[in-house]
């Protein structure tokens, strides 16, 4: 992505106190240190390709203090490549390690720019994950496959930025640790504090939030979440926090915000044996939306829910030659092919990463399974001239087409592929990892 101008202005990524005193909501006191849980164990020596284990959130890299990088403070320098080692590191294992799932924080950058993630070793894709002004703080989460030695890449293309990785979890190969599949769901409201009397989150406060049995979502059996989280009214500039209720509250961030601006980033959250997921505010009053996107759990009676990593690479750009921005209330379909053939062959669902750009006006986008009724949910908020990104889990439809609403003024659209969760129709080994993702697209 290149073009990046935005409303918002520099968050704190992480409070040194906390204000405990409002009601409505259990106050949770920021404690040191994090705890690894593994969702699964290698019992059965199965394939385990593409499964997933999540963990209670890690931070695995923050340039400010020098973690991961040996206790030495060291920005990433505009045009520097530098490779981060992910596995063997912090709970996560040193072999078997297909791909991570990372909340990814920019702050503190000296120049407006984009950081870009991909496996090491590989050619720098020209796609990116995030993009952010002058002394923002700035958040996305990523799924992005390993590369040589168990690395991801990272660069950005001028200036200085700190760079925070919070890993959340991981996808295995055939040998790795057996985990969860992922199944993709319509897009179902679970929270909204704005709803009723109205409860905004207090500072230094955290509510609990049900998330089995709910929505589409299992009773039982069910060893992660994935929900967008989107935070709106809030009265100061902060970071939300989602983890696994049985567990303190780790030292990460999943959305950072700022007073009176609605943004939303996806989060991939362990769930507990009560199914239960913890929400914190760290500053001002907030609001809360949660809209659950799938879940993960053990079931293996078909190949059904594994995640293959490729690319990444770009599929959409309204921006290029015979395309046009989106509209307002306008359908953006579209419809994904690999190597000439339907990817839907062997994939429910992708991973993209979603950005809106130049947009006219503020709105919101929705992006849901193709030729079916739209959620009333949403996925993607943005002010006028902002570019923001999220990490989409899409689902497809039986022809493979993802459909993405534009409720207010015009506004370009980017979409860049990260991998995709296999059907119960693929094959035992499904050999995808070099698939290539394009796409045909138009405008309804």
């Amino acid at each position: 992505m290149n073009g990046y101008t935005s409303a918002l202005c520099t968050v704190a990524l992480l409070a040194s106190t906390v204000t405990i005193g409002a009601t409505g909501h259990a106050a949770i006191a920021p404690l040191p240190g994090v705890q690894h849980v593994n969702a699964a164990e290698a019992t059965d020596g199965a394939d385990a390709r593409g499964e997933y284990t999540p963990m209670t959130p890690v931070r695995l890299l923050d340039t400010r203090d020098g973690t991961g990088l040996f206790g030495v403070p060291s920005k990433l320098l505009g045009g520097e490549v530098r490779n981060i080692q992910i596995a063997g590191q912090r709970g996560i294992p040193a072999t078997g390690v297909l791909a991570v799932v990372m909340n990814v924080t920019v702050t503190s950058p000296t120049a407006g720019g984009w950081l870009a993630a991909w496996p090491a070793g590989a050619p720098q894709p020209t796609v990116s994950i995030l993009n952010f002004i002058a002394g923002q703080t700035v958040s996305n989460l990523v799924t992005i496959g390993l590369g040589s030695d168990g690395q991801v890449s990272l660069t950005a293309p001028q200036g200085q930025v700190d760079v925070i990785l919070d890993v959340v979890g991981s996808y295995a190969t055939a040998t790795g640790v057996p985990g969860g599949r992922f199944h993709a769901t319509p897009a179902t409201r679970l929270l909204d504090t704005r709803a009723g009397l109205g409860t905004p989150i207090q500072p230094g406060f955290a509510t609990q939030l049900l998330v089995t049995g709910v929505g589409g979502v299992p009773p039982s059996d069910v060893t992660a979440i994935a929900v967008n989280i989107t935070v709106t009214d809030a009265t100061a500039s902060g970071f939300v926090t989602a983890w696994p209720s049985d567990m303190k509250l780790p030292l990460a961030s999943n959305v950072n915000f700022v007073a009176g601006v609605t943004v939303a980033t996806l989060a991939i959250i362990r769930v507990p044996s009560n199914g239960v997921i913890n929400l914190y505010n760290s500053a001002g009053s907030t609001h809360l939306i949660i809209d659950v996107a799938g879940w993960y759990d053990t079931n293996r009676t078909t190949e059904a829910g594994r995640f293959i990593p490729f690319g990444p690479a770009r599929a959409v750009d309204t921006r290029t030659v015979g395309h046009h921005a989106l509209g307002a209330q306008r359908v953006f379909a579209t419809k994904y092919f690999s190597n000439g053939w339907l990817a839907t062959h062997w994939f429910q669902s992708l991973a993209l990463n979603v950005t809106i750009t130049q947009p006219s006006s503020t709105a919101y986008a929705t992006l849901y399974e193709g030729e079916t009724r739209r959620p009333a949910t949403s996925n993607i908020n943005f002010t006028p001239e902002a570019t923001i990104a999220n990490h989409v889990l899409a689902p497809m439809s039986a022809a493979g087409v993802v459909d993405l609403f534009n409720a207010d003024g015009d506004a370009d659209v980017v979409i860049d592929v990260f991998g995709g969760f296999t059907n119960d129709l693929a094959p035992a080994y499904p050999m995808l990892a070099s698939i290539s993702a394009i796409t045909t697209a138009a405008s309804r």
